[in-house]
């Protein structure tokens, strides 16, 4: 099955060549990759208008600089992206059946893309895929054991790398202007029927071990934000507080996550207006969840691939 890619990015000198060469080198390429810059200020337009003048199948775009990240402001660049590589495709006459991202900062080894897609040939009912993903982690200064798994339920795609079947991200209404745009869409791919899947047997790397302008406590406290803005289950927001306990890297990020939905409760912060969203993560994702726990606990406690 063929696909398309984007890859937002913003001030990424450092982790883009990177990517790109994972990206250049797949067993199966994308039909279009579309860079689309987000008001970069360093080197990063030039490493793009290389690799655009080197590949006829990588193309950019760029847009104005203005306050953006990881809000509301993600989940429109997400669905500008996906919307005008749809549209150079068209254009085109380029035939595809799977649109993906992968994120500046994750590297993927070569087959990693050819293995998603032929997960989604063998099961007409798998909506979004990804890889599993490994982490740089603080802790360990051993070269050999410099990643660490990232702990996630088999049913939660990577955020960073993914691939999503067309006629899925047309059910879905493709990437809504909401906070957490990745984590709606799951949900509502999920309420239409889709199955989604995280594969162990697949792998990529995340170079980056937290936001360059976020510190980590920001990132866990706006995670926790995310999960009041989305109407978890109280027994959500307690498992995952749980999980970091043990597993986290590093410690205090369990509670930075736990900071971040009772200020936002405390303070009476809006919820995502949708009646649909809010209802999934009140009632079914619990029942999703709970039977997946001594999974996760396992793979926790995984060796890394040799």
């Amino acid at each position: 099955m063929d696909y398309l890619l984007i890859s937002p990015v913003r001030n990424e000198e450092s982790h883009l060549p990177a990517l790109a060469g994972s990206i250049i080198n797949q067993t199966q390429l994308p039909c279009l990759w579309l860079i689309l810059d987000d008001g970069s200020t360093d080197r990063t337009p030039e490493i793009i208008e290389k690799l655009c003048s080197h590949y006829s199948w990588i193309i950019s775009r760029r847009l104005e600089t203005r306050n953006g990240g990881l809000g509301l402001h993600f989940g429109e660049i997400m669905g500008f992206g996906f919307d005008e590589v749809m549209q150079v495709a068209g254009g085109k006459k380029i035939s595809y059946q799977l649109i993906g991202k992968a994120d500046a900062d994750v590297i993927v080894p070569p087959a990693c893309f050819q293995e998603l897609a032929q997960q989604f040939s063998k099961n007409a009912s798998l909506g979004i895929a990804s890889p599993a993903l490994l982490i740089r982690d603080p802790l360990f200064h051993n070269p050999l054991k410099k990643y660490r798994w990232d702990g996630a339920f088999e049913d939660h795609p990577t955020d960073g790398v993914r691939l999503i079947r067309k006629e899925c991200y047309d059910a879905i209404g493709g990437y809504l202007a909401v906070r957490a745009p990745e984590t709606v869409a799951e949900a509502k791919a999920k309420i239409r029927g889709w199955q989604l899947r995280r594969f162990r047997h697949i792998f990529a790397y995340l170079q980056r071990i937290s936001h360059e302008t976020t510190s980590v406590w920001a990132r866990s406290s706006m995670g926790g934000s995310e999960a009041h803005y989305l109407g978890y289950h109280l027994l959500l927001v307690i498992g995952h507080f749980s999980y970091e306990v043990f597993f986290g890297r590093p410690w205090y990020i369990s509670w930075a996550y736990l900071w971040g939905y009772f200020r936002s409760v405390i303070r009476h912060e809006p919820k995502i207006p949708d009646k649909e969203i809010l209802l999934y993560f009140k009632r079914q994702r619990i029942k999703e969840v709970l039977p997946q726990m001594p999974g996760l606990i396992r793979y926790a406690f995984m060796r890394l691939p040799k």
